[in-house]
């Protein structure tokens, strides 16, 4: 982009209408004056801007141009700092686009950040490197988003930004929640929450709102059923004024149900569903999409599988209209009814199915569940090669991202295998590395 000075802007301005200096002098400006503001020799007044200004309105008025004397006293960061703004204006049209070509975003990330680096605007530098973060977070690149968020995370706490150290706890742990290193994403949600009440920052309640419902979660995921029910009433304790809460709270709601249910407490279950189905029209789409999910979850747990599949028909005729990233649970919660009325091929069709939209959004999670599910029907069909075949590719998936949690599901799989091959080597290998973990977790 072209920076110029003030004097360089009058002197273009000048020039580009083919004025001379003396054309836009008047009895308080002179034309050494002007000759002096051009070689900036001397600074613009907003008393000179103006004169000047208005010299120059008696041409360019007439070209159907006005020139203020604010774009005259502009500074050059000025110009650099409106130029970036419309950069990002630009760049946030750009990543909300489905098939936003990435390469030329990236482009676009490289070039303005590289100005904002030039001019020393780390305020600007790192508002940039936030929308780079989130950008990579939507593409489900997360190690790269992770490095932007950490990058801001330090900026933050140099500043002393603790409404902003707090966002950054949640965007981090985030990433590490879909990363499945849950103990690490509880550790940075609970980090939010804290500097929101000790720094008393104004958005404190939507950073509790947020860290809370993240720490159900998690609890969640990691069977703490206990602790997930000790936030859940720690949630219903909060009040934001935000149109967004009630969406949190009737999802709070459902994770409540889905927590007794865990606990096979199915008649309590089955009544806060119930409760929350009466509200219906009060729910939005996803919300009632996950609904549908979670009474079929309930049902098949209960051996009722016909309910089941009404239930995953009817989050099936409003799936379009919900995050894509629920959509592989889906398959498999249908999969696994399948399963249990043994109709094998239609298994493997949807675990199939889950499998590449999960791998579409990178759904970690799912892509091991689902691996897992392919590896226990082909054992059932005694198809044993294929079985390995995919615990080999799950293998890789849990080593490359340190999944410890699941190791343990792992080694079952493959003694079971070696167990039915007749390889007692083998499976006695895998025994001991189960043993060897379940010593290590007491």
């Amino acid at each position: 982009m072209e920076v110029l000075t003030t004097g360089e802007k009058v002197k273009q301005l000048r020039k580009e209408i083919g004025l001379k200096q003396e054309d836009i002098t008047n009895d308080e400006i002179s034309k050494s004056l002007i000759s002096m503001i051009e070689k900036n020799k001397r600074s613009l007044t907003q008393h000179t801007a103006t004169i000047i200004a208005e010299n120059l309105n008696k041409y360019y008025k007439s070209m159907g141009r006005e020139i203020t004397p604010e774009y005259l006293l502009e500074t050059e960061e000025e110009q650099v700092k409106k130029e970036i703004d419309k950069e990002i204006s630009y760049l946030q049209e750009l990543v909300t686009q489905v098939n936003g070509e990435e390469r030329l975003i990236n482009n676009v990330f490289d070039k303005v950040m590289e100005l904002a680096d030039q001019w020393g605007l780390k305020k600007e530098l790192f508002e940039i490197k936030m929308l780079r973060g989130d950008y990579y977070y939507s593409l489900y690149k997360y190690d790269e988003a992770l490095k932007e968020y950490l990058h801001v995370l330090n900026y933050r706490i140099q500043m002393a930004d603790y409404g902003e150290i707090a966002r950054m706890y949640i965007a981090i742990g985030s990433v590490y929640q879909m990363k499945m290193l849950i103990d690490t994403a509880i550790v940075h949600y609970v980090q939010a929450h804290d500097t929101a009440i000790i720094y008393n920052i104004g958005s404190m309640e939507k950073v509790k709102v947020y860290s809370i419902y993240n720490q159900i979660l998690c609890y969640r995921k990691i069977n703490h059923f206990d602790l997930a029910l000790n936030k859940i009433n720690e949630f219903k304790e909060l009040k934001w004024e935000d149109p967004l809460f009630n969406t949190y709270y009737n999802r709070v709601l459902i994770h409540e149900a889905n927590t007794y249910r865990d606990l096979k407490n199915y008649e309590k279950a089955t009544k806060l569903y119930d409760k929350i189905l009466k509200e219906q029209k009060k729910l939005d789409k996803e919300t009632l999409f996950l609904l549908y999910d979670n009474y079929a979850y309930l049902y098949r747990k209960q051996g009722n599988i016909q309910r089941s599949l009404t239930y995953i028909s009817k989050a099936y005729a409003i799936k379009d209209e919900v995050d894509i990233n629920y959509i592989p649970a889906l398959h498999l919660k249908e999969a696994k009814c399948y399963n249990l009325l043994e109709n094998y091929e239609k298994v493997i069709s949807l675990l199939n199915s889950g499998l590449q939209l999960a791998k579409m959004v990178s759904k970690t999670e799912f892509i091991i569940e689902l691996y897992f599910n392919l590896v226990e029907v082909h054992i059932k069909i005694k198809d044993y090669t294929t079985a390995l075949n995919y615990l080999q590719k799950v293998e890789t998936i849990i080593i490359e991202n340190n999944i410890k949690s699941k190791e343990t599901d792992l080694y079952s799989y493959y003694s079971d295998i070696y167990l039915e091959l007749d390889d007692k080597v083998k499976a006695s290998e895998f025994i001991r590395k189960m043993r060897k973990k379940y010593l290590e977790s007491e």
